[in-house]
């Protein structure tokens, strides 16, 4: 078996694959339209299709990799693990993230391979990944408009020698905000900024809610600002990845897109900041 990195044809055989499993609520075009939409936008440059594949050349098993700044060097983000339903319980998902996982290592300038589990940790832990406990704070929407300066403005980090940091740049939070154009409409604004203080989000309408994308040292008027944009697109709720203690909503444990990281940098010891925008 070899690991192999996908042509332009065999990303869109594995698109129409994968449409099975993700493509709801849009049709099969409309996914590969989408897909396509991603792939070619700016920050995918950073993206790479996997395939791991049988001597003959049969495809087994199928993922993506993204290379995103980090502070202090650079990370690996693993998304879109797939193998077909009649290849499952064979251990080609495993053997392939075991071989790609080397290939990170040999290079040597990746402090850290990351991903966001929808499957539950167990997979991904038999080949080294670490789950981050994680938390979502859930706030109701308002119709009073803050007192804030609304823009999209992305927010200014630090970082300890021994954390990983993923940094969200420009092109990574256009990419997010791509996704809004296929389950519905693009909002007037994605954020807010309250002093040294901001905020970005988007709509996420196909789960019907706000999804706070970044946020730092987060004011209660930029919380509002949010809250008052789930108001406006009239969703049910804003849904925010919590970085930092906060004193409002209702806070719940996250099971689902459960954060796993493992360091190939022997500094690496947390990965924190993980905003919903470094997502992928």
């Amino acid at each position: 078996m070899r690991l192999v990195q996908a042509s332009e044809q065999q990303k869109v055989a594995r698109d129409v694959l994968t449409a099975s499993a993700w493509a709801s609520p849009l049709t099969t075009q409309r996914f590969l339209e989408r897909e396509q939409a991603l792939r070619t936008h700016p920050w995918a440059k950073r993206m790479t299709t996997w395939l791991w594949c049988a001597e003959n050349g049969d495809v087994l098993s199928s993922c993506e990799t993204f290379i995103s700044e980090a502070h202090g060097g650079l990370a690996a983000t693993i998304a879109s693990v797939f193998t077909e339903t009649h290849l499952r319980g064979h251990g080609h998902a495993e053997a392939m993230l075991r071989e790609l996982i080397n290939v990170f290592r040999a290079r040597g300038d990746v402090l850290a391979l990351t991903l966001f589990s929808e499957i539950g940790p167990k997979l991904y832990a038999r080949v080294g990944f670490q789950p981050v406990p994680s938390f979502d704070v859930l706030l109701e929407p308002l119709e009073t408009a803050p007192d804030v300066e609304w823009n999209n403005q992305l927010p200014k980090e630090t970082a300890n020698d021994d954390e990983l940091r993923l940094i969200v740049t420009r092109d990574r939070f256009d990419w997010q905000l791509v996704r809004e154009d296929f389950y519905g409409h693009r909002l007037d604004f994605h954020g807010a900024i309250d002093g040294d203080s901001s905020i970005t989000w988007t709509a996420y309408w196909k789960a019907r809610e706000l999804q706070v994308l970044t946020y730092e040292r987060v004011t209660p008027k930029l919380l509002e600002a949010a809250r008052h944009a789930a108001f406006r697109a009239q969703l049910p709720f804003v849904r925010l990845w919590e970085t930092e203690p906060l004193t409002v909503g209702q806070r719940v444990s996250r099971d689902d897109e459960l954060p796993m990281f493992l360091p190939l940098s022997q500094r690496i010891r947390t990965w924190t900041n993980i905003h919903r925008a470094t997502w992928a």
